[in-house]
């Protein structure tokens, strides 16, 4: 298990997440994750009012489309 924080970046207003809590921009509000890999990052979303993990029906949803 790894490590992420999450963050709106403060001029581009995008999701962003750092793998050190270092790289996170100076007075920024972060949500910290647990991931198993890198790859799980990509579950990380911001739904327009909270930064949370995708559900499962989203997931299926993108499969779907692939």
């Amino acid at each position: 298990m790894m490590k992420v924080w999450a963050y709106i970046h403060p001029e581009l207003n995008i999701l962003c997440c750092a793998l050190l809590k270092e790289s996170v921009p100076e007075g920024v509000s972060t949500i910290e994750f647990e991931v198993e890999s890198y790859d799980q990052i990509n579950d990380i979303v911001y739904d327009g009012t909270q930064i949370r993990f995708k559900t499962t029906e989203e997931k299926l949803q993108e499969e779907k489309i692939k």
